[in-house]
């Protein structure tokens, strides 16, 4: 397998050479790493050469069509590790951390963010129902079928619910809210009509949630896309970025330390120049940072966790009624 990509890699860069005119009339060493590469070539990394040996290097990292892309078969429950620990909510509004993401997108069970939604039946339920009038004659035609016959306590007495009841009641759509909150016949009705609102409330709070962690990954890794059930990002120009910037600290920290001096007679013994010397002194550097890195993830975690800049971003805590309306009927209809 190693010899097949030696092969591959060797026809890419005779193939491409004539593309990178700083390598021409270079003697192309063709088990170079990455960070050999931006050594040897002043801080490039050609991505026909490297994108092979980055693909190798990290396990979710593919290089396919000269880009580099990002795939993960979790989805967005793989990202949860780029995400802070931090409380999600404060004085100045709700966050995202990484125990949010991961009751969303990783846990199997429904998580529901909020509950107690409903504070105020009439004000908020009731409201929103009258608010259309194919879902407000939905409760009108539900009752009719399904409630009127039952017996009910009603101004101190014990009666029948009667279609003419709810005939003249709904004429006025603030009477029949009023009877629907305080009448016991409608008890289960009303209690099923606030779990919809809950329902629908947190829906729209999971759509805010979801776009705020889409933008937020974004930001650093480029648009994201499924392909099948594997969450995708084209990540060439952001990887190269960082695995150069990595590269380079390890290059500069291990020349800090190099004395040429010192190792004067040892290189020299070899018939190596001082350049030379300095790189096989600095060896460290020559699989970094793949040597500490299986996965792209795990590297750019580290890299947000060092910079300070864990992902932590804030999300709308609030459901307007027109958000909410559309899961609200899905809801109504799918319980009666």
């Amino acid at each position: 397998m190693e010899d097949s990509k030696k092969t591959n890699l060797k026809l890419i860069i005779r193939e491409e050479l004539d593309d990178f005119d700083w390598v021409r009339d270079v003697k192309i060493d063709y088990d170079l790493t990455p960070a050999q590469f931006y050594h040897r070539y002043e801080g490039n990394l050609p991505l026909k050469f490297v994108g092979p040996l980055i693909d190798s290097g990290f396990i979710d990292i593919d290089y396919d069509g000269d880009e580099l892309y990002l795939k993960l078969e979790d989805g967005w429950c793989d990202l949860k590790s780029l995400f802070t620990e931090h409380d999600t909510s404060s004085s100045q509004g709700a966050y995202i951390n990484k125990s949010l993401v991961n009751n969303l997108y990783c846990d199997g069970d429904y998580f529901e963010l909020f509950d107690g939604v409903v504070y105020d039946w009439e004000d908020q339920v009731w409201d929103l129902i009258t608010q259309d009038d194919e879902l407000y004659k939905y409760i009108i035609d539900h009752i009719n079928e399904n409630i009127v016959g039952y017996q009910m306590g009603f101004e101190g007495e014990q009666r029948t619910l009667t279609k003419e009841d709810i005939l003249e009641w709904s004429a006025d759509s603030d009477v029949l809210g009023e009877a629907i909150n305080d009448l016991d016949v409608f008890e289960d009705l009303k209690l099923e009509l606030a779990w919809a609102y809950s329902g629908a409330y947190n829906i729209v709070i999971r759509d805010n949630i979801y776009k705020s962690v889409k933008e937020s990954v974004e930001d650093y890794l480029g648009p994201a896309d499924w392909y099948g059930n594997v969450l995708t990002f084209k990540v060439t120009e952001p990887l190269l970025e960082l695995i150069g910037n990595e590269i380079g600290d390890c290059w500069e920290n291990c020349k800090r330390l190099w004395d040429p001096k010192e190792h004067e007679d040892t290189y020299m013994m070899l018939n190596r120049t001082e350049e030379e010397g300095f790189v096989e002194y600095c060896r460290s550097c020559f699989d970094h940072p793949f040597d500490s890195y299986g996965y792209f993830l795990d590297f750019f975690e580290n890299y947000l966790s060092e910079e300070k800049e864990l992902l932590n971003p804030s999300f709308n805590e609030f459901a307007s009624d027109s958000e909410m309306l559309p899961y609200f009927k899905d809801e109504v209809y799918s319980r009666f």
